[in-house]
């Protein structure tokens, strides 16, 4: 068992190319105080030998017997992790030397707060900034429609998820989601929060599963809110989620018809979560606008005037809309 005060959680497979840059980056922290747990899932090529060349005492090491999935190696680690805090990071990921500081500080200084992520940087083949909202509730209310916790970036109360007995859930679809899940699964029962800073780099890469697999991230989202959806308590049926998930499968044109079983969605979701009382419907509100503000890009320029005589923001809808068909 690992104990103290903070670990860092990494898994990996096959990843020889860039692993030792994401350990030599987290050993280079600024606060020296940490132990690295990393679960090689039984990788084929020179991975497991490349984390044996480190000799850093704060380093433990697993190797899986077998090719569990990212969510399976990650629960192994779970098992043998009784730390304060858990830090995830990717095993292509580069944490900056502030980020454990930084994050340390922030969960001593707000122990309401149980899992906190921040901004992160993109490098590699596509470069840019991801900035994430900050506070619980607006966290909360976006999450029900994106990932807005990256999983590099997180820092996780240990005892939260030993309390509510919570993992990560394995499955077959590629990527698999597994962090989205869990911070679905964590909304009734954590407090969530990002820090307005850069503290991880993330790769992007030919190699990432989210852009081999592309093709099945719509049915792996699909397969998500099925579950996750109805666990809170919400009865949904197909053309639902269908809804839910605009713009993240095939059916890329946000017409009237769209337009139309959007909002009836968003009435239903909002009268949902106003009856749990764990999402503020001003949060709510935003969170839903933001996102249907994302579909103005696949407005048809017939239904443009539609577009946003519906919207509740007209302002910032048409801003939306000159934006998108201006690129």
């Amino acid at each position: 068992m690992i104990y103290g005060n903070a670990c860092f959680l990494m898994t990996s497979y096959n990843a020889e190319m860039h692993i030792a840059d994401s350990i030599q980056a987290i050993l280079n922290q600024s606060e020296p105080n940490f132990s690295l747990l990393i679960v090689d899932d039984n990788s084929t090529d020179r991975t497991f030998e490349i984390i044996n060349s480190f000799s850093d005492p704060r380093i433990y090491k697993i190797r899986n017997a077998s090719n569990l999935g990212s969510a399976g190696a990650a629960n192994v680690g779970l098992s043998f992790i009784q730390s304060k805090y858990i830090l995830r990071i990717d095993s292509d990921d580069i944490c900056l030397p502030n980020r454990l500081n930084e994050q340390l500080n922030f969960m001593e200084q707000h122990p309401e707060i149980d899992v906190c992520g921040s901004y992160v940087a993109f490098f590699g083949d596509r470069t840019g900034l991801w900035e994430m909202p900050l506070q619980n509730t607006e966290i909360k209310a976006r999450l029900i429609w994106d990932n807005v916790i990256a999983n590099s970036s997180a820092i996780i109360r240990g005892e939260t998820l030993r309390k509510n007995h919570l993992t990560y859930k394995p499955t077959l679809r590629k990527p698999p989601l597994e962090d989205y899940q869990l911070w679905l699964n964590l909304l009734p029962l954590a407090n969530f929060a990002n820090i307005p800073k850069i503290l991880v780099k993330k790769r992007e890469h030919i190699n990432n599963q989210s852009a081999i697999y592309k093709n099945e991230s719509y049915l792996a989202l699909k397969d998500l809110f099925k579950e996750v959806l109805p666990n809170l308590g919400l009865h949904v049926i197909n053309n639902e989620i269908d809804t839910h998930l605009f713009g993240k499968g095939e059916n890329l044109t946000f017409d009237s018809k769209n337009m139309k079983d959007f909002l009836a969605w968003k009435d239903k979701l909002s009268n949902f979560f106003q009856q749990l009382n764990f999402i503020p419907q001003e949060d709510f509100i935003k969170a839903a606008d933001f996102k249907w503000r994302t579909f103005s890009v696949f407005v048809p320029n017939e239904d443009l005037v539609n577009y946003l005589q519906l919207s509740d923001n007209k302002t910032l809808a048409l801003k939306s809309v000159i934006k998108n068909k201006l690129k």
